[in-house]
């Protein structure tokens, strides 16, 4: 079985097992880390899969700030949503309420968290793709 995504909860695991063996070379790859794969010393990743599947997110700082833990699940499944398109963050929202729905604030809280990282990822996406397009060589 090949796996289509990856998500790394704990960075520093990224070093202790090769948690890329069987990905597809064109799965998508989202870690919980605020430095990037180069950072991480996972440059290599780069060239071995889709860079437009790769990205670096600080959801444990995104769930703390929102919710008060360090607790990154709704903010790692908003993330998810933005860079696969496989779900949307509707239904992510609706799993949270439905999670906590006799805790409305916690919900609340982390559907924030999860709409957060859904823009940010976005906006990292955009911001990859128009660095793209400026580095693209002219005719």
């Amino acid at each position: 079985m090949i796996p289509d995504a990856l998500i790394v909860l704990d960075p520093t695991l990224v070093h202790q097992v090769d948690l890329f063996d069987g990905l597809s070379g064109t799965g998508f790859v989202l870690i919980n880390s605020t430095p990037t794969f180069d950072e991480l010393g996972l440059g290599d990743l780069l060239e071995r899969f889709v860079k437009d599947r790769l990205i670096t997110m600080p959801a444990t700082a995104m769930a703390q700030r929102h919710t008060g833990r360090p607790v990154p699940n709704a903010v790692l499944l908003g993330g998810f949503a933005a860079l696969t398109s496989e779900v949307s963050i509707e239904a992510v929202t609706k799993a949270i309420r439905n999670r906590f729905g006799t805790e409305p604030t916690v919900a609340q809280r982390n559907v924030a968290a999860a709409a957060e990282a859904y823009a940010y990822v976005h906006r990292k996406m955009i911001d990859g793709v128009e660095k793209a397009m400026l580095n693209a060589p002219t005719d």
